[in-house]
């Protein structure tokens, strides 16, 4: 796969609605890794025929939708801790070795949020600084630095800024040609 990204920022939609125009973007039969946030509802839009595979950074290739009541298994969640489902042909696998697949490059795609990316491509998208943020980066920084292509989604983006105001992902995204904002 290419380490080119496309996109467009798009305005207004709500997150469902958001989450569906990425789904839709994303290659048939691919290999994704969904971030924590609006990316995760991706998996509730992509269809059985997409033949996209999905994977977490706890440890599962094969991650379904959401799952819901009866259907929930704590034990089966995505990277936001929501209850997912397994799709058939699902497998299981130590954290490492998750992280082994991001770093080694044998994922197509991940979908990141994203607070801010800069004219430069300077992608803030684990802290903004706010009393209560989540203070760690998780695998956002391994799926940004990965040779994958990378999509950042945000309903609100701060694009186009001189800089970034926020702690920063990754440096320039768009000068390796990985990143593009949808």
């Amino acid at each position: 796969m290419s380490t080119r990204a496309t996109g467009t920022t798009l305005r207004g939609l709500s997150k469902d609605n958001l989450a569906a125009r990425v789904g839709r973007d994303i290659p048939r039969g691919a290999f994704v890794n969904l971030g924590i946030g609006l990316p995760t509802r991706i998996s509730n839009h992509l269809t059985p025929d997409s033949g996209v595979m999905l994977h977490t950074e706890n440890g599962m290739l094969g991650m379904g939708p959401e799952a819901h009541g009866d259907a929930a298994d704590l034990d089966l969640i995505n990277a936001g801790k929501v209850p997912v489902t397994e799709l058939p042909g699902a497998s299981y696998f130590h954290h490492a070795d998750s992280f082994a697949m991001m770093r080694g490059g044998h994922l197509d795609v991940c979908v990141l949020g994203a607070y801010q990316v800069s004219a430069r491509g300077d992608l803030a998208n684990w802290q903004t600084g706010r009393s209560g943020d989540i203070p760690a980066v998780g695998g956002a920084m391994d799926l940004a630095l990965a040779r994958i292509s990378v999509r950042e989604v945000r309903r609100n983006p701060d694009r186009g800024l001189p800089g970034s105001s926020m702690r920063l992902t990754r440096n320039n995204t768009h000068g390796s040609g990985v990143a593009q904002a949808l």
